[in-house]
């Protein structure tokens, strides 16, 4: 088991938790919702809502915000690298 202790109270990642959810969901309707009535404004409403989105998910995100209430995870617990199996030459998916 780790000793690790994280430098955010978890008060505070639970709070930016659900502060990224919420403003993901209002952003996300706010942008439809003004497609239907007001197309004329959609694109902006749609530029703005996702550089807020973007930039509420990008915090919550520095401060280690994962949904894992009873979850650690630790290096031993990491798999092996995945890239010690691949073949030497890919394949091109195109030909």
């Amino acid at each position: 088991m780790s000793t690790y202790q994280p430098t955010i109270p978890p008060k505070v990642r639970t709070i930016a938790y659900y502060t990224a959810l919420v403003v993901g969901a209002l952003a996300t309707g706010s942008a439809a919702i003004t497609a239907a009535v007001a197309p004329e404004h959609a694109e902006t409403v749609a530029a703005v809502a996702g550089a807020v989105s973007g930039i509420v998910a990008t915090i919550a995100g520095g401060l280690g915000v994962v949904y894992r209430p009873d979850g650690q995870v630790t290096t031993e617990d990491l798999p092996e690298p995945w890239l010690d199996d691949a073949p030497d030459e890919l394949e091109d998916p195109v030909r």
